[in-house]
């Protein structure tokens, strides 16, 4: 897995996270990981499905499609 540490500032790149849920194999959950140019401020954005309710990954996976990493000013968001 890469790391947010493995990244210079104003890098991204998808990446895996294993988990071990006690099934017969992790659980392997796709992550994106953005560097800003600066260490604050901080984010963290996560979405989880609910029944049908698809909404919070949709909008997680388009933040990530239309965001320049590079220029990302959280304070402007």
């Amino acid at each position: 897995m890469t790391g947010l540490s493995d990244l210079r500032p104003g890098e991204a790149a998808w990446s895996t996270f294993s988990v071990d849920v006690g099934l017969d194999r992790p659980l392997e959950l796709a992550v994106f990981l953005a560097r800003g140019k600066q260490s604050s401020p901080l984010a963290l954005l996560t979405a989880g499905v609910h029944g049908d309710e698809y909404e919070g990954p949709d909008a997680v996976a388009t933040f990530t499609r239309a965001q320049d990493v590079r220029v990302v000013d959280l304070l402007q968001l």
